[in-house]
């Protein structure tokens, strides 16, 4: 876009033809803008230039699209019912173990050993967060758990305490307004 910009600039407003200057590669290319070798550093600069303009609007943006976004998913949850936190767990162990697992087992018996823990860890902590809440579990604490019974405590436990923590927040803000 910036190369476009340029070469329209010091053409006299003629913009590069895609169609004329045919690069070999299309994601990269070694000539990626028709211009002579020493305008190429204008163009870095440029860039960079473009770069450090563009940023602060970049996270402003990103924010405002997370928030609408956030919104949109609050009135959503709404009208879904409430989470059935054993049936996830379980689902999520057997995609991953790739068997049918079993509650009463533990994460060796049920095809979850070594790597298979990290990526299960990492499957709930993506399936249980939103928007606003990040669910973290730590290794340890799901290796500590004997079978899959106390796995779903375990995240039970954690919801409510960020639930609990939510109405806090909540309360707190209507008091001192």
């Amino acid at each position: 876009m910036v190369g476009q910009w340029y070469y329209a600039i010091t053409r006299h407003g003629h913009w590069w033809n895609w169609w004329e200057h045919r690069k070999s590669f299309y994601w990269f290319s070694p000539e990626p803008v028709p211009v002579e070798w020493y305008e190429y550093f204008y163009l870095v600069g440029l860039v960079v230039l473009f770069a450090k303009l563009v940023q602060p609007f970049d996270s402003l943006l990103h924010n405002i699209y997370s928030k609408l976004l956030g919104i949109a998913r609050k009135q959503k949850l709404k009208e879904q019912p409430a989470l059935d936190i054993a049936n996830i767990v379980l689902k999520t162990a057997t995609n991953i173990a790739g068997l049918e697992v079993s509650r009463d087992l533990g994460l060796n018996d049920n095809g979850l050993a070594s790597l298979g823990t990290v990526r299960f860890i990492s499957a709930l902590e993506t399936e249980f967060s939103s928007f606003n809440y990040n669910l973290s579990l730590s290794v340890s604490e799901v290796i500590a758990a004997q079978d899959l019974n106390e796995i779903i405590e375990l995240i039970q436990r954690k919801l409510n305490e960020e639930e609990e923590s939510e109405l806090i927040e909540i309360a707190y803000k209507q008091n001192t307004i």
